[in-house]
This record gives structure tokens, sequence and C-alpha cells, in this order.
């Protein structure tokens, strides 16, 4: 699902990534093939972006979790069926 969801937020042809705020100025970087450089925007567009990148980078982090989760409890579950089995002392 966070794969899918990566991939749809990709291809929305958002082209814009944040670059800096300084001096209440903020700027983003237009990544567009004929377009390429640093642009000015409002405080508004500029949050709009920074909240794009972020709700595209939290499946990738939500993914990795739920696999990490996985092998986590898959560990424990096969001590356990070792432990049953007397194999490995469940007690170390």
């Amino acid at each position: 699902m966070g794969v899918l969801l990566t991939l749809i937020g990709a291809s929305q042809g958002d082209n814009l990534q944040t670059d800096r705020a300084e001096d209440g100025r903020y700027y983003v970087y237009d990544t567009t093939p004929l377009h390429k450089g640093r642009a000015e925007v409002s405080q508004s567009a500029y949050e709009d972006v920074r909240e794009r990148e972020q709700r595209g980078v939290l499946p990738v982090f939500v993914a990795v979790f739920a696999v990490v989760a996985g092998v986590v409890l898959s560990a424990g579950e096969l001590r356990r069926a070792d432990a049953r089995a007397g194999s490995v002392d469940a007690a170390t």
C-alpha cells in the first residue's frame, strides 16, 4: 500500500521542491525540464509544497516499519516454536 501511494504521489507531476525560507521570503526549486531553478513563492504556496513532500515520504516509513515489525514478530514466533520443541532454552 505504501509503495502504491508513493508511486501515485510521484506521478502527479508536481515538480516543486522546498528550497529554503530566509528573511520572510520563501523559495522553492522547480525541477520542470524547461524551467529548472529557484523561484520565490508565497508562504501558503511554500507550505503546500512542504506538505506534499512530507505526505509523499510518510508511506515509505510506514512500509519500512511494517516490514521490520513483521520480521521481529516472526523471529519471536520462531524462537517460541523452537523452545516448545526443546531445541532452545526459552529462559535465555
